[in-house]
């Protein structure tokens, strides 16, 4: 079942199921009131191939990565983690921006986790054994990046 919950209140809802939509909301032009209707918006590939969506609010846009507003709204990071994992490892779908496929994390464990699922693509910088020991040592002391 899809869950929809308020990113920017009054703007834009997002989706558990890694959708974006902006809302119903009431402008005035020239003068009349008039409503515009919400619509799920048209999501896109980066350059680094990631999903984005374009936010408008105040007349500014901005592009924003899905996968970063899903993790915002849905998963609590009481650490305050600065990233987010693609558990599967692949976030070039709407479905893989669904919630259970996202986890904060720290830089450390992002890196680790591409390289345990060997994830990593030519133009990423390979780990020695001895670097990816150093980051579960890291990790595992509480020491990571924050």
């Amino acid at each position: 079942m899809e869950i929809w919950k308020s990113y920017i209140e009054g703007y834009y809802e997002a989706s558990n199921q890694g959708r974006i939509r902006s809302v119903d909301r009431v402008l005035i032009f020239k003068g009349s009131p008039g409503v515009r209707k919400g619509v799920v918006l048209k999501q896109t590939l980066n350059s680094k191939g990631y999903l984005t969506v374009i936010i408008c609010k105040d007349g500014e846009r901005k592009t924003e990565y899905v996968h970063r507003i899903i993790a915002k709204v849905f998963i609590e990071n009481p650490l305050n983690k600065p990233e987010v994992n693609h558990k599967n490892g692949r976030h070039t779908e709407i479905q893989d921006n669904a919630v259970e496929n996202l986890e904060s994390c720290t830089y450390d464990e992002n890196i680790l986790h591409a390289y345990e699922n060997n994830l990593t693509s030519t133009g990423n910088v390979k780990l020695s054994e001895a670097e990816v020991s150093e980051i579960k040592y890291l990790i595992k002391a509480g020491l990571s990046n924050p």
